[in-house]
């Protein structure tokens, strides 16, 4: 009996010990994944090509994209966007903002519907979703280029576009706020994310200390970028 407890013992001893080396190695292999992916990062934006998510906020729902384009740190409008195969749709919150970068030969009749859905394929927009206040839709199905109806710019294209750098960044989320600082946050995953600290770094001296205890409990990967882990 005495032998089997001792055995016992040991092996659950081993037991532990491979458990807590197992989570050691996978947390450290996590870690070596995130730090990669923030490398690539540094490696296809420089400090112009970032300056597009000056304009433009991400963030995720389901398979959407969201899209918000900003004006100093107010919201102008945000965008839905996902692309599947041939098909894309992009949904518009804020339309009358939307259509001065996007003009437009459609009625967005605000005062009875809040967002306005469209289906594309292969250049042309087939169907047409409005959603009203109680959210109720009204659909719409027509077969018109999708350059008839945005004469001007084409927000698919547009959108696309953002999408794709989105992809290349591999990014959760993407978020600036001016009166906060000139710096740039991306989201590696909901633990971690990865800031570029410009050269020409300002913050506001009310949040400035927050800030840099924030950034100190990170690591310089590269010069101007910081990667810090949010919470375990």
């Amino acid at each position: 009996m005495l032998y089997f407890m001792k055995n016992l013992i040991n092996f659950i001893s081993i037991f532990l010990m491979l458990v807590l080396f197992t989570k050691c190695s996978d947390a450290e292999f996590r870690e070596r994944q995130i730090e990669n992916k923030a490398i690539k990062i540094t490696e296809i934006l420089d400090s112009n090509s970032i300056k597009i998510f000056h304009e433009w906020n991400y963030g995720e729902r389901g398979n959407f994209g969201i899209w918000t384009k900003l004006s100093g740190d107010s919201s102008r409008y945000t965008c839905w966007y996902y692309q599947k195969k041939d098909t894309a749709f992009l949904g518009i919150y804020q339309p009358l903002n939307f259509i001065i970068d996007f003009p437009a030969n459609y009625f967005f009749d605000t005062a009875r519907f809040w967002q306005f859905n469209f289906v594309e394929y292969r250049g042309n927009i087939f169907r047409i979703q409005s959603v009203d206040q109680n959210g109720r839709d009204d659909f719409t199905d027509t077969l018109l280029p999708v350059k008839q109806i945005f004469f001007k710019q084409n927000p698919f294209d547009k959108l696309a576009s953002l999408a794709a750098l989105k992809d290349s960044l591999k990014v959760q989320g993407i978020s600036y706020k001016e009166s906060i600082g000139n710096f740039v946050e991306f989201w590696l995953s909901p633990q971690y994310k990865l800031t570029y600290l410009p050269d020409d770094l300002s913050m506001n001296p009310k949040s400035e200390k927050v800030w840099k205890d924030d950034f100190a409990k990170g690591k310089t990967i590269k010069r101007n970028w910081n990667l810090r882990k949010v919470y375990d």
